[in-house]
Protein backbone atom coordinates (compact mmCIF):
# COMPACT_ATOMS: atom_id res chain seq x y z
CA UNK A 1 0.00 0.00 0.00
CA UNK A 2 1.85 3.31 -0.86
CA UNK A 3 2.63 5.69 1.52
CA UNK A 4 0.29 8.85 -0.04
CA UNK A 5 -2.60 8.63 -2.00
CA UNK A 6 -3.67 11.92 -4.13
CA UNK A 7 -6.96 12.59 -4.22
CA UNK A 8 -8.60 15.12 -6.55
CA UNK A 9 -11.91 17.11 -6.12
CA UNK A 10 -13.48 18.59 -8.59
CA UNK A 11 -14.07 22.73 -8.40
CA UNK A 12 -17.27 23.01 -9.95
CA UNK A 13 -18.66 20.36 -7.14
CA UNK A 14 -21.31 22.08 -5.02
CA UNK A 15 -19.22 20.59 -2.10
CA UNK A 16 -16.46 19.78 -1.35
CA UNK A 17 -16.80 17.94 2.15
CA UNK A 18 -16.36 14.24 2.23
CA UNK A 19 -17.26 11.38 4.36
CA UNK A 20 -14.43 9.48 3.98
CA UNK A 21 -14.40 5.39 4.46
CA UNK A 22 -11.89 2.64 4.43
CA UNK A 23 -11.89 -0.71 2.97
CA UNK A 24 -9.57 -2.14 5.49
CA UNK A 25 -8.78 -5.63 7.45
CA UNK A 26 -6.31 -6.17 10.42
CA UNK A 27 -5.58 -3.30 12.34
CA UNK A 28 -5.68 0.62 12.49
CA UNK A 29 -4.93 2.72 9.95
CA UNK A 30 -4.51 6.75 10.48
CA UNK A 31 -5.39 9.11 7.89
CA UNK A 32 -2.74 12.40 7.69
CA UNK A 33 -3.59 15.41 4.83
CA UNK A 34 -0.23 16.53 3.80
CA UNK A 35 0.20 20.47 3.81
CA UNK A 36 4.06 20.97 2.90
CA UNK A 37 6.58 19.00 1.02
CA UNK A 38 4.46 17.37 -1.46
CA UNK A 39 6.94 14.43 -3.43
CA UNK A 40 9.76 14.89 -0.39
CA UNK A 41 10.80 12.82 2.90
CA UNK A 42 9.88 16.40 4.67
CA UNK A 43 6.29 16.45 4.77
CA UNK A 44 3.69 18.50 6.97
CA UNK A 45 0.70 17.03 7.47
CA UNK A 46 -2.42 17.48 9.68
CA UNK A 47 -3.78 14.69 11.67
CA UNK A 48 -7.26 13.66 10.16
CA UNK A 49 -8.47 10.95 12.04
CA UNK A 50 -8.56 6.71 12.35
CA UNK A 51 -10.03 4.07 10.82
CA UNK A 52 -10.81 1.52 13.98
CA UNK A 53 -10.72 -1.90 12.28
CA UNK A 54 -12.02 -4.94 13.97
CA UNK A 55 -9.87 -7.55 14.65
CA UNK A 56 -10.46 -9.82 11.68
CA UNK A 57 -8.18 -12.02 9.85
CA UNK A 58 -6.19 -11.23 7.22
CA UNK A 59 -8.17 -10.18 3.89
CA UNK A 60 -11.53 -9.75 5.70
CA UNK A 61 -12.26 -6.36 4.59
CA UNK A 62 -14.63 -4.28 6.50
CA UNK A 63 -15.79 -0.42 5.25
CA UNK A 64 -14.67 1.76 8.82
CA UNK A 65 -15.39 5.25 9.12
CA UNK A 66 -12.96 7.74 9.47
CA UNK A 67 -13.44 8.85 12.85
CA UNK A 68 -11.85 11.96 15.40
CA UNK A 69 -10.05 10.86 19.00
CA UNK A 70 -13.67 11.21 20.56
CA UNK A 71 -15.11 8.59 18.36
CA UNK A 72 -17.27 11.61 16.29
CA UNK A 73 -17.13 11.20 12.29
CA UNK A 74 -14.83 13.15 10.53
CA UNK A 75 -15.33 15.04 7.54
CA UNK A 76 -12.65 16.14 4.68
CA UNK A 77 -12.47 19.15 3.28
CA UNK A 78 -10.62 19.41 -0.10
CA UNK A 79 -9.86 22.88 -1.74
CA UNK A 80 -10.49 22.11 -5.22
CA UNK A 81 -6.91 21.88 -6.32
CA UNK A 82 -5.28 18.49 -6.06
CA UNK A 83 -4.89 17.31 -2.38
CA UNK A 84 -2.76 14.19 -1.23
CA UNK A 85 -3.44 12.10 1.71
CA UNK A 86 -1.29 9.76 3.76
CA UNK A 87 -2.45 6.43 5.44
CA UNK A 88 -0.26 5.33 8.37
CA UNK A 89 -0.26 2.44 11.01
CA UNK A 90 -0.73 4.03 14.22
CA UNK A 91 2.94 3.95 16.91
CA UNK A 92 0.66 2.06 18.96
CA UNK A 93 -0.47 -0.15 17.12
CA UNK A 94 2.22 -3.82 16.17
CA UNK A 95 -0.33 -4.92 13.00
CA UNK A 96 -0.07 -3.97 9.56
CA UNK A 97 -2.65 -1.09 7.91
CA UNK A 98 -3.70 -2.95 4.98
CA UNK A 99 -5.99 -0.98 3.31
CA UNK A 100 -7.68 -2.03 0.26
CA UNK A 101 -9.38 1.44 -0.96
CA UNK A 102 -10.75 4.91 0.65
CA UNK A 103 -13.87 6.09 0.12
CA UNK A 104 -15.15 9.63 -0.26
CA UNK A 105 -18.63 10.24 -0.45
CA UNK A 106 -19.66 13.58 -0.66
CA UNK A 107 -21.76 15.05 2.31
CA UNK A 108 -25.50 15.83 0.99
CA UNK A 109 -25.68 19.22 3.45
CA UNK A 110 -29.99 20.01 3.79
CA UNK A 111 -31.04 22.52 5.78
CA UNK A 112 -34.35 23.43 6.90
CA UNK A 113 -35.73 26.82 8.58
CA UNK A 114 -39.25 27.38 9.79
CA UNK A 115 -40.68 30.50 10.29
CA UNK A 116 -45.18 31.13 10.64
CA UNK A 117 -45.28 31.61 6.70
CA UNK A 118 -43.59 29.63 5.43
CA UNK A 119 -41.01 26.30 5.51
CA UNK A 120 -37.57 26.78 3.52
CA UNK A 121 -35.57 23.86 2.66
CA UNK A 122 -31.84 24.31 1.21
CA UNK A 123 -29.48 21.77 -0.64
CA UNK A 124 -26.22 21.48 -2.60
CA UNK A 125 -26.89 20.58 -6.39
CA UNK A 126 -24.70 19.36 -9.19
CA UNK A 127 -25.08 19.56 -12.58
CA UNK A 128 -26.21 16.43 -14.23
CA UNK A 129 -28.60 15.61 -11.63
CA UNK A 130 -31.94 15.84 -10.86
CA UNK A 131 -33.59 16.78 -7.43
CA UNK A 132 -37.05 16.12 -6.40
CA UNK A 133 -38.65 16.93 -2.87
CA UNK A 134 -41.44 15.05 -1.62
CA UNK A 135 -43.54 15.31 1.20
CA UNK A 136 -45.59 12.32 3.66
CA UNK A 137 -48.29 13.80 5.88
CA UNK A 138 -47.29 10.50 7.89
CA UNK A 139 -44.53 8.29 7.89
CA UNK A 140 -46.49 4.79 7.83
CA UNK A 141 -47.79 6.22 4.62
CA UNK A 142 -47.13 4.14 1.89
CA UNK A 143 -46.29 6.74 -0.81
CA UNK A 144 -43.87 10.08 -1.35
CA UNK A 145 -45.92 12.91 -3.28
CA UNK A 146 -43.86 15.23 -5.59
CA UNK A 147 -43.85 18.46 -4.85
CA UNK A 148 -41.10 20.18 -7.62
CA UNK A 149 -38.12 18.47 -9.50
CA UNK A 150 -35.65 20.51 -11.38
CA UNK A 151 -31.87 19.84 -12.71
CA UNK A 152 -28.92 20.64 -10.34
CA UNK A 153 -27.03 23.75 -11.42
CA UNK A 154 -23.95 23.50 -9.20
CA UNK A 155 -25.13 25.72 -6.87
CA UNK A 156 -27.70 25.99 -3.33
CA UNK A 157 -31.21 25.42 -4.51
CA UNK A 158 -33.81 26.53 -1.93
CA UNK A 159 -37.65 25.20 -2.35
CA UNK A 160 -40.08 27.04 -0.02
CA UNK A 161 -43.49 25.99 0.91
CA UNK A 162 -46.53 27.90 3.01
CA UNK A 163 -47.45 25.92 6.27
CA UNK A 164 -50.83 24.17 5.88
CA UNK A 165 -52.31 22.69 9.41
CA UNK A 166 -51.05 19.13 9.16
CA UNK A 167 -47.52 17.76 9.84
CA UNK A 168 -45.30 16.97 6.74
CA UNK A 169 -42.39 15.19 6.30
CA UNK A 170 -39.35 15.63 3.29
CA UNK A 171 -37.19 14.40 1.45
CA UNK A 172 -35.17 15.35 -1.67
CA UNK A 173 -34.23 12.19 -3.93
CA UNK A 174 -31.23 13.01 -6.51
CA UNK A 175 -31.65 11.31 -9.90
Amino acid sequence: WPSAIKATSSTSAPSRSRATNCRCCATACTLWQVTAGWGTTNQTTNWLGTFNVPNTAWETYNYIPLKAAAGNPVIVSFTGSTNTLRLTRPATVTGDCNANFLLLVPVFALTSQGTPTNLTLTFPTQSGFRYQVQYKANLADEAWLNLTDWPGNDTRQTFTESPTNQNRFYRVLIH
